[in-house]
C-alpha cells in the first residue's frame, strides 16, 4: 500500500499532527520522524546528528510502500521563505510518481499550514530538475552555483496577488531592523541570505498587481536612524506596532495616538519649505500614510487618495515612490471617471500691448542652437528663444485639459486666487476636477466664481508618472555648477492668468507646452528701478503692474529696458537666474519649468534638532540627503 505522511516537530518536541493525501494510511506520531530520520543518514549521508537538527522546527513528508519509506522531502521555515528541502526517492521506486506525490503533499503544507503564512515558496533545485519543478509553479530566479558539488538553481513560487495587503503582509516585507535570524550566517547563493532576500523584494515590487500600497515598514527605517529617543518617535513606533497587530486598521485608541502624531509633526512642519529639515517631512508622510492605508483597507478611495495628497504635497514622496504610485493607482483604477468637462468654453485674451515711452530691445531667437551656442547665453545671463524646441516632447504631442484631466481629475493641487503680493491673495487645495470647473465657469457671463491658478507646482514629485512626458532637455546640463536635480513646476491656467514680474533662484528652462505665453523682460541691472516689495515672501517680485505702469508713483521704471517675447506651443525659453520677468497666458495654457545650474544653498551649516538630542549634519552630508530625496515643499 503506497501512502504519504506529514510531520511537524518543534524543538524538544513530538510529532504534532499529521496530514496525507491519496491513500493514506494511519500515522503514528513518533515513527516517521526516525524513519525519515533514518531515511536522510543513509540515502542522503546526513550524520545523525545533522539529521536530526533538521527535524527541529520543520515539517517532513515520507512516502511509504507498505512499512517501508522511499522517499522524503523536508518543509522548513527559513524566514522570509519556506523551503522545500532534501527531497529524496529510493532509486528503485523512482519515476513510479512518489516525487511528485511528496512535492504536491510538501507544497500543500507549505501554502496552508498557519505556521508558514505569508511566507514565499522556494526550493534549491539541482540544475538537471528545473523543468520538472515548473511543473509545480516555480520559477528559475538568479544565477546557477554549485552545493556540494552539484550544480543548483534558486526556484520560487511568485505569489499571485488578487485582494488588498496580500503584498504587504508577506513577511520578506516585515524585517526587524537586524533583518531575519541568520541572515548574516548563510552562505551567499543560500534563497534567505541577505542579498537574495532584497533581490526577490526588488522583484516582488516591480510585479504588476492590481493594489499598490506602500510598504511602511520598510519605508519607515530612517525615522528609527533620525529619531530614535525622540517622543515623537515613541508615539509612531507604539502607534505602527498596534497598526499591525489590527491588520493595518485604526481603532479608537490608535486613532488618538495617530491624531496625536499627526498634530505634532504639522507644527513642526508648518514653516516656509526651506526652514524644515527634510526628515521632519519624511516623518510626516510616513505618519500619514498610516490614515491613508487605513482609509484603503475600508474602501474609502477618496478619503484615501486626499491622504495620499496630504502627504506628498507637505511632505513628499516616499523613498521608492510607492506613496505616488499607490495615489496613481487609486486615480486611475479605483475611482470612478469624473463628469466631463466642456472646454471649449475657456477663452482666449487680447494680446499685451507695447509699452509706450519705454525703451525696448529684441531677445535673441534661434532653431536647434549647437550645445556652445547655448552655453554662451548661460555663461553671460542673456535669456534666448529657442523656437520649436520641445515640440517632439511627449508633453506637448498628448497634453490637453482633457488628457491632464482624465489622469488628475480626482488628484489634490495648490491653487492661487489672486497675485501672491496682493492682501486678497489665497491658496486652497482643490481637487484638479473642481479647479478646472471653475475655470469654465469664471467665464461665463455675470459669473461669480473667481478663477484659479495651478502656479509653481511640483506636479512631477506628486505624480511621477507625467515626468515621463517631459524630459530633461540636454541643455540644462550645461552650467559650469551645475546640480543633478532640474527642479520642474507646472502651470496651467485660462487666458488671462498672470504671474508679477519676479525673478528665480536658478536658471529657468521654460518650456511652453500648450497655448500661448507672453513674457515680459527685464535684466536685473535695472533692479533699483523695478521697486520691489520689501515683505520677505515678495522682495523678489516688483510693485509695479507691468502691462499698465504707473510712471508718477514709479518715475524710475521709465529708464529701463524691457525685452518682449510671444511663445507658442512647443516654444522654450532661456530665463537666467535673476532675471525679472512678468508673464501672461494669452491663451488657457500649460507650461513646464525647468531650474538648472547653481543651487540656492549657501554652504551653511544644517543642524536637524530633535527634542532630546542635537544631531549635526555636514554641509556635505546634508547635499548628498537632498540628492536622495527631492526638496520637499509645503503648499498648504
Amino acid at each position: 500500500m503506497r501512502s504519504i505522511h506529514a510531520a511537524r516537530r518543534r524543538k524538544g518536541a513530538p510529532a504534532l499532527r499529521s496530514r496525507g493525501s491519496g491513500d493514506v494510511a494511519q500515522f503514528h506520531q513518533s515513527g516517521a520522524f526516525e524513519d525519515a530520520e533514518r531515511f536522510e543518514v543513509v540515502l542522503q549521508e546526513c550524520t545523525e546528528r545533522g539529521a536530526h537538527e533538521s527535524f527541529l522546527g520543520s515539517t517532513h513528508i515520507a512516502a511509504y510502500v507498505g512499512s517501508q519509506v522511499v522517499g522524503v522531502c523536508r518543509v522548513r521555515n527559513a524566514a522570509p521563505f519556506v523551503k522545500l528541502e532534501r527531497v529524496a526517492i529510493l532509486p528503485e521506486y523512482r519515476k513510479c510518481g512518489y516525487g511528485e506525490q511528496i512535492v504536491q503533499e510538501a507544497l500543500n503544507v507549505a501554502q496552508n499550514d498557519p505556521i508558514y503564512a505569508d511566507l514565499i515558496v522556494g526550493v534549491h533545485a539541482q540544475s538537471y530538475l528545473i523543468n520538472w519543478y515548473t511543473r509545480f509553479g516555480f520559477k528559475p530566479f538568479g544565477d546557477e552555483f554549485s552545493e556540494c558539488g552539484i550544480k543548483h538553481k534558486i526556484m520560487i513560487i511568485w505569489p499571485n496577488f488578487t485582494a488588498p495587503l496580500q503584498y504587504e503582509r508577506l513577511r520578506i516585507n516585515k524585517p526587524s531592523i537586524y533583518g531575519f535570524p541568520g541572515q548574516k550566517t548563510k552562505s551567499s547563493h543560500d534563497i534567505d541570505h541577505a542579498k537574495n532576500i532584497d533581490k526577490v523584494r526588488d522583484f516582488l515590487y516591480q510585479m504588476e498587481r492590481p493594489f499598490v500600497l506602500p510598504n511602511l515598514i520598510l519605508q519607515s527605517r530612517d525615522i528609527t536612524k533620525y529619531f530614535t529617543g525622540n517622543l515623537l518617535y515613541i508615539i509612531f513606533q507604539q502607534l505602527t506596532e498596534k497598526f499591525f497587530k489590527d491588520d493595518y486598521c485604526l481603532t479608537e485608541s490608535t486613532t488618538k495616538l495617530y491624531n496625536t502624531l499627526i498634530d505634532k509633526l504639522t507644527c513642526r512642519i508648518n514653516a516656509h519649505y526651506s526652514t524644515v529639515d527634510d526628515r521632519w517631512r519624511y516623518f510626516y508622510t510616513c505618519a500619514k500614510t498610516i490614515k491613508m492605508i487605513h482609509l484603503y483597507k475600508n474602501g474609502n478611495y477618496k478619503e484615501a487618495l486626499a491622504a495620499c495628497d496630504d502627504a506628498l504635497m507637505k511632505g513628499g514622496d516616499l523613498d521608492d515612490q510607492s506613496l505616488s504610485r499607490c495615489a496613481h493607482d487609486i486615480q486611475i483604477n479605483l475611482l470612478p471617471a469624473a463628469p466631463k468637462i466642456d472646454f471649449s468654453k475657456l477663452g482666449s485674451r487680447r494680446p499685451v500691448r507695447a509699452l509706450r515711452g519705454i525703451s525696448s530691445a529684441t531677445v535673441d531667437e534661434c532653431i536647434e542652437p549647437s550645445f556652445d551656442t547655448f552655453s554662451r547665453h548661460v555663461v553671460h545671463g542673456t535669456p534666448v528663444v529657442i523656437r520649436r524646441a520641445v515640440e517632439n516632447m511627449p508633453a506637448t504631442q498628448k497634453w490637453s485639459f482633457e488628457y491632464l484631466h482624465h489622469i488628475l481629475s480626482h488628484r489634490h493641487v495648490p491653487i492661487e486666487y489672486g497675485s501672491y503680493t496682493e492682501d486678497s491673495f489665497s491658496q486652497k487645495v482643490r481637487t484638479f476636477h473642481d479647479f478646472l470647473v471653475e475655470l469654465v465657469e469664471s467665464g461665463n457671463k455675470n459669473s461669480k466664481v473667481k478663477a484659479g491658478y495651478l502656479a509653481q507646482h511640483r506636479l512631477f514629485d506628486q505624480v511621477p508618472v507625467l515626468e515621463n512626458d517631459v524630459p530633461t532637455p540636454d541643455y540644462c546640463f550645461c552650467h559650469p555648477q551645475n546640480e543633478a536635480h532640474v527642479e520642474k513646476h507646472i502651470f496651467l491656467g485660462k487666458g488671462g492668468s498672470a504671474s508679477p514680474m519676479h525673478h528665480d533662484p536658478r536658471d529657468n528652462f521654460f518650456c511652453q507646452i500648450q497655448g500661448r505665453k507672453f513674457f515680459r523682460l527685464i535684466s536685473p541691472k535695472f533692479k533699483e528701478n523695478l521697486y520691489l516689495f520689501d515683505d520677505p515672501m515678495a522682495k523678489n517680485s516688483s510693485q509695479i503692474d507691468l502691462e499698465d505702469p504707473d510712471l508718477e508713483e514709479f518715475p524710475l521704471f521709465k529708464n529701463v529696458i524691457i525685452e518682449d517675447v510671444l511663445l507658442q506651443p512647443g516654444d522654450a525659453l532661456f530665463i537666467p537666474k535673476g532675471y525679472f520677468h512678468y508673464v501672461a497666458s494669452i491663451d488657457p495654457s500649460i507650461s513646464v519649468s525647468m531650474w538648472f545650474g547653481s543651487s540656492k544653498y549657501d554652504g551653511s551649516k544644517n543642524t536637524l534638532v530633535v527634542e532630546n538630542s542635537t544631531t549635526e549634519t555636514p554641509a556635505e552630508e546634508m547635499e548628498v540627503h537632498k540628492a536622495k530625496k527631492k526638496k520637499r515643499e509645503s503648499y498648504v
